[in-house]
This record gives C-alpha cells, structure tokens and sequence, in this order.
C-alpha cells in the first residue's frame, strides 16, 4: 500500500514538474492568459504538506502579466494605407461681373432693340418749315431730346436732285446750329440717326423775309385722267412782291412712296403732263418759292384710270359671262366688246375651260 502512495506521489510531482516548466515558458512569451496563472498557483498551494525535500522549486511567477498578453483581440494584420486620390489645382479665380444697370439700355446700346422713328420724341426752339426773320439777323436752331440720337447739318440749295436739294454737310454734329447774318432764301437741313445708325427724323428750316406769299392748287380732290391724255394741273401764287418766284413739280407713284423723287420737267405755275407709266395712283407736288425765300407747296390726288369693261358681245357692260348651246359637230362664233376711254393698245387673250368642254 505504502508503495502505492509513494508512486502516485512520484507522477504528481512529475506532473507538476512539467506542468509549471512549461507554465513559465508561456508567462516569458506572454502568451498565458491570466485564469491559467491563477490554476497554476492554486496546484502549487494544494501541494501536500509531505511533499519531499528533492523537489524543486518553482521559479517565481510574475505578479503582472503585460496588459498585451491578455488581450483577447486577435493581433492586428498590417493592411496596405488606401490610396489617395490626387487633388487637382485649385482653378483660378474668375473676375467677378459688373453689376447691371437698374434701367435698360438706351436704344442702339448693348442688345437693345432698335429704336423706331415713330418712338423718337424731341422739341425745338423753332418749328420746322419756314422761319421768318428780318435781313442781317443770326438764327440758332436747338434740338432737345433724351434719347440717344446723332446729328448732321446740311445747308440747301434748290436743284434737279434727290427731292429737289442739293445737299452740303457743316460739319456739325451737335444738337445745336447758328446760321449767321441771313439774308432769306437760306435753307438748313438736319439729319437725326439713333446710335445704330438707323433713320428717324430729317428736318427742314426755310429762313425768309415777309413777303404775304401764299400758294393754292387750283384743282382739289381726287383727280381722274386717262391713260395718255394729258393731264392738266395748275397753281396760283400770290405775294406782295410777285417777282422772282420759282415753281418745280414732281410725281411719285402712291403705293410705293418714297418723297417727291421724280421731277418732272416744268418750272410753269400750269403743268401739262401725260402720264403712261401703267400705274393707276399718283401725288403730284407743285413747290413754288418767293425770292425773300418763303417756299410752299401743294398736292394733288391722282388716279388714272380707263374705265375698261369688255363683256360677251349681246350682254350688257357689267355682265362678262354668257352661255351658248351649240349642237355636236357644228361651230360658233364667239365674239367680245369693248368699252375704254383709251382703246389703243388693248390686248386679247382666248382660253378653254377644260372643265366645261
């Protein structure tokens, strides 16, 4: 029995002999966790008090395991850093805009539309038209507007030209023109733009001396002739001082309007004109002008008509149509008639109806 119980103690304190070799091992590389420890100590403290002599001792254990031997977080795996994305330059910085206008452009600015000649409004110190003056005096002509215009001064000479004038630039471009020791008969033209360049306003200045002229068209209302039958037009004139005074007449067709373009040959206070251009409405313009330099003018209505009608022979004037039975085979003869003031010249042209045949 008794060597029973040595051997059982001879494998325990083999046992615990390799157990607590091993046990230091593991505390050295930190790897024992700390409830392993505390069995390890508990074993040796249960130890039996007959334990012999010859047995070794163990070495002394920590107090203190390191705090990153007991973690229980797996050791940490070095992971590649993430790549960063490259960041660009800063663009530079773009000029801030100009703040914009509280009211909109005058016309002719930026992208405004261009002003129309009915939109522009002005005053001056004289009306346009004839400006009566004593001999020797100066006159200043002003122009008053708020819109954006430009300005051109024209002195004027009667002539065979475009509207009757001969034109001839100052120079001046302001509002304001001074025409200088008169004398009358004198003419200042002024031509008004917007800043673009577009057309608005001309206007006409006639300086001249009191002289009671007047000028009266001696046929008024609308004035009918026929195709080459000349038309007789007239005028008359009156003044304190009837010598010296000019007529000129000019003719534009009505529906393409353009001023008094065409002059006609004429300087007589009648006009005898025959009119054959095949147009059916006309304004014919008679100016006359006082050697003091008053100048009027009036115009007459002009219609040229022929008071054609052509109907089926056998049928009244204002009926042009008829219908005729002819038996199959056989012919007709078809025949119109005309009525004109002017019948020369007249051209026929026959046609089928297809549809009717």
């Amino acid at each position: 029995m008794a060597k029973k119980r040595i051997a059982l103690f001879l494998c325990m304190v083999l046992i615990f002999s390799l157990f607590s070799e091993g046990t230091l091992v593991f505390a050295e590389e930190g790897l024992i966790p700390e409830s392993a420890e505390q069995a390890a100590v508990s074993v040796e403290t249960a130890e039996p008090a007959g334990s012999p002599e010859t047995s070794e001792t163990p070495e002394e254990l920590p107090s203190e395991v390191p705090e990153e031997s007991v973690s229980s977080d797996p050791e940490p795996v070095d992971e590649p850093e993430p790549e960063v994305p490259e960041v660009p330059a800063p663009l530079p910085e773009l000029p801030v805009p100009a703040e914009l206008p509280d009211e909109a452009p005058i016309s002719g600015e930026g992208n405004a539309e261009p002003m129309a000649a009915s939109d522009f409004t002005y005053t001056t110190n004289y009306p346009a038209g004839n400006v009566f003056i004593e001999s020797g005096s100066d006159v200043t002509l002003i122009i008053t507007t708020d819109q954006n215009v430009s300005y051109k001064w024209y002195t004027c000479i009667p002539s065979g030209g475009y509207h009757g004038y001969q034109a001839t630039f100052t120079g001046n471009t302001t509002n304001t023109y001074t025409a200088e020791d008169l004398s009358g008969g004198e003419h200042v033209r002024c031509d008004i733009r917007d800043a673009d360049g577009n057309y608005l306003k001309t206007l006409d200045w006639f300086f001249c001396i009191e002289n009671g002229f007047t000028l009266t068209a001696d046929q008024t209302g609308e004035i009918e002739v026929a195709p080459g039958t000349p038309l007789m037009l007239s005028v008359t004139a009156n003044a304190t001082d009837t010598d010296g005074i000019t007529y000129a007449w000019y003719i534009t067709r009505r529906d393409v309007y353009d001023g008094k373009i065409y002059i006609l040959n004429c300087s007589d206070p009648v006009l005898a004109e025959t009119i054959n251009n095949g147009y059916s409405h006309y304004w014919i313009y008679c100016t006359a002008r006082d050697k003091f330099g008053t100048e009027l003018e009036v115009m007459f209505d002009v219609y040229v008509l022929n008071h054609l009608y052509a109907y089926p022979t056998g049928n009244d004037k204002y009926s042009n149509s008829t219908q005729i039975f002819v038996p199959y085979g056989e012919s007709a003869d078809l025949s119109v008639t005309v009525e004109a003031d002017n019948t020369d010249s007249i051209q026929y042209t026959w046609g089928l109806d297809s549809d009717a045949a």
